[in-house]
């Protein structure tokens, strides 16, 4: 059996390195049995141990939202959440102080969920898939989005033209898993790894600056590249 050898960089926070053997025969469905692309290489077919998709996050927000960049990491422990369903379903979060009647009621929560009001309490419903990807994006161009450091002309013209390109690709997928949908997937992960890259190279925007917006372009290219394994 013929097999080829990757070396798999993860670029996320906490990552290693890893050696993985990957087989050309007897492939897993969906798999890459010939690799040719860093998106490839994350799907390659491989004969290593399989990686949890629904790892646990004590850090993330009962919200949904991420802790403040720079703010002391602490355990989260939410009143009330549904169990755990497949990625597809979004899980609702109970917000334990706020009461309702309505969903008008109830306080704005994480930018990228819903609100709703049920048996009188207000719930939180995060996007999943593309829509959360998208709807991370936007945050990526939003006002503020470097708190009060300032974001040089060349980068926000950069920023907005290629973010606005990425979501327009997502906007095309209507099944993240089809054919077409996963190619324009691939495009869109591929086209923010290379933002995040200019991002960092920016100069004449603060270190500060630079670094939450790699981070804010990091998250929906995760929950992106996700949606390809």
């Amino acid at each position: 059996m013929r097999a080829y050898r990757l070396l798999v960089g993860v670029l996320a926070a906490g990552a290693v390195l890893v050696t993985a053997s990957v087989r050309a025969t007897d492939p897993l469905p969906g798999c890459v049995t010939d690799p040719r692309t860093p998106v490839d290489i994350l799907n390659a077919c491989t004969d290593t141990e399989r990686v949890d998709k629904q790892p646990a996050l004590p850090y993330l927000h009962c919200d949904g939202s991420l802790p403040a960049l720079g703010s002391a990491l602490v355990p989260q422990h939410c009143a009330s959440t549904t169990t755990t369903l497949p990625t597809t379903v979004p899980t609702s979060t109970t917000l334990p102080t706020a009461s309702c009647t309505a969903p008008t009621d109830c306080p704005d929560g994480d930018a990228c969920s819903t609100k709703d009001c049920q048996a009188g309490r207000c719930v939180a419903t995060p996007f999943v898939g593309v829509a959360l990807a998208d709807c991370r994006l936007g945050l990526v161009v939003a006002p503020g989005a470097c708190g009060g450091d300032t974001i040089d002309k060349g980068l926000t013209k950069t920023l907005v033209a290629r973010v606005g390109q990425a979501r327009g690709l997502l906007g095309k997928v209507s099944d993240p898993s089809s054919k077409k949908g996963r190619k324009r997937v691939k495009q869109a992960v591929k086209m923010l790894t290379g933002l995040g890259k200019r991002v960092g190279k920016a100069k004449h925007t603060p270190e500060t600056c630079r670094t939450t917006l790699e981070g804010l372009i990091a998250d929906p290219r995760t929950v992106l590249t996700q949606l390809l394994l």
